[in-house]
């Protein structure tokens, strides 16, 4: 683990955060960086991951694109 690890600190702004992350992202992944993992549960507690693309960021959340008619639609 190194010392900015051990020595972090959580800024003010959370959003401020995610975009140093991201900026490092679209350095280093330059196909999709804006490519992540999203998991659900459902009703019976069976987890499922797949993976979708991040669209945008905003101070009202995060908005990626997936099917809303499929099964990550409908446990969300």
């Amino acid at each position: 683990m190194t010392d900015e690890a051990i020595n972090f600190i959580p800024p003010n702004d959370p959003y401020a955060l995610f975009g140093k992350w991201f900026h490092m992202a679209e350095e280093k992944e330059i196909n999709d960086p804006g490519a992540m993992c999203l998991a659900t549960v459902s009703a019976e507690g069976k987890p499922s991951a797949r993976m979708v693309l991040l669209k945008e960021v905003s101070e009202e959340g995060f908005k990626f694109h997936t099917n809303s008619h499929s099964r990550k639609g409908d446990e969300l």
